[in-house]
C-alpha cells in the first residue's frame, strides 16, 4: 500500500479501537455502578433498570423523552420543572429513532446520541489533525474522548449533538470555508445553550477581524485631537 493509505488505514484502527475501549469502560462502569455497588434507597427511588440501557436514561433525559413524545407541554406551575426549559433538537433525534425502530426503550432514547458522540469523536480527531502534529492529534483525541462529559455520549442527553455541531463548525473556520461554519453553529443552536454562546463568540470574532483598525484610529478622538492643539 501507498504510505497515505497506510497512514488512513492506522488512523481508523485508532478511532475504532478509541471508541470500543471507551464505550466498555462507560457500559461497565454503569452496570457495576447499578448491579453491584446501588441498593436499598435507589432501588426504592429509582427502581431496578431493566437493562443497561434503562440504566443510562435516567434524570433529565426524561424531559427529552417526553418532547419527543408529546411535544412540549406547560401546566402553568411555575414551581415545577417542565420540558419547556429543553432545546428541541435531539428530541427531534429521538423521534426520527422512534420511527426507525419503534417503541421507546433505553436503547432507541440512547442510540441517536451514541452515534452522534462517535461522530463528534471523529470530527474532533479530523479538527486535531488540522491543528497539530499526528501524535499529539492523537493524545488530544484520547482526551477529549476520555472527559468526564462525554459519557454523556452513552445517554439521552444532547451534549453529543452540541458537541458535534461546534465541532464541525471549527474545522470549517479552521478550512476558511465562508458559509459552512455558520451554518453548523447556527443549526447546533437548537441542541442546547452552549452552542447559542458559541455561535454569539464566533460572530463577535468575525465582527473584530474585519474592523479596519487604521481607519477607525484616523477618526478617533486621540486624532481629532491631535489635530486640534499639534
Amino acid at each position: 500500500w501507498a504510505p497515505m493509505e497506510q497512514i488512513k488505514v492506522d488512523r481508523l484502527k485508532f478511532i475504532v479501537g478509541l471508541v470500543l475501549a471507551y464505550a466498555a469502560l462507560v457500559y461497565f462502569g454503569a452496570w457495576a455502578g447499578v448491579y453491584l455497588f446501588c441498593h436499598g434507597h435507589f432501588f426504592t427511588v429509582f427502581q431496578k433498570p431493566d437493562n443497561i440501557f434503562s440504566a443510562m436514561w435516567k434524570w433529565d433525559s426524561n424531559f427529552y423523552v417526553s418532547i419527543a413524545q408529546h411535544g412540549y407541554l406547560w401546566n402553568g406551575n411555575f414551581h415545577q420543572q417542565q420540558n419547556i426549559a429543553f432545546f428541541p433538537l435531539y428530541p427531534i433525534a429521538i423521534r426520527f429513532s422512534h420511527i426507525l425502530f419503534g417503541g421507546w426503550s433505553g436503547f432507541v432514547v440512547i442510540i441517536p446520541a451514541t452515534i452522534i458522540g462517535i461522530s463528534s469523536i471523529i470530527a474532533f480527531f479530523v479538527l486535531a489533525l488540522l491543528q497539530l502534529p499526528e501524535k499529539q492529534a492523537r493524545i488530544a483525541t484520547v482526551a477529549y474522548t476520555l472527559f468526564p462529559g462525554s459519557m454523556w455520549f452513552f445517554s439521552a442527553y444532547p451534549v453529543s449533538l452540541i458537541n458535534l455541531f461546534i465541532i464541525l463548525s471549527m474545522i470549517g473556520l479552521t478550512k476558511k470555508w465562508k458559509i459552512i461554519p455558520y451554518i453548523f453553529a447556527g443549526i447546533g443552536t437548537s441542541a442546547g445553550p452552549t452552542v447559542v454562546f458559541y455561535s454569539f463568540s464566533i460572530f463577535i470574532y468575525e465582527f473584530i477581524s474585519k474592523i479596519n483598525t487604521t481607519y477607525f484610529f484616523e477618526l478617533s478622538l486621540i486624532k481629532k485631537i491631535k489635530e486640534i492643539f499639534l
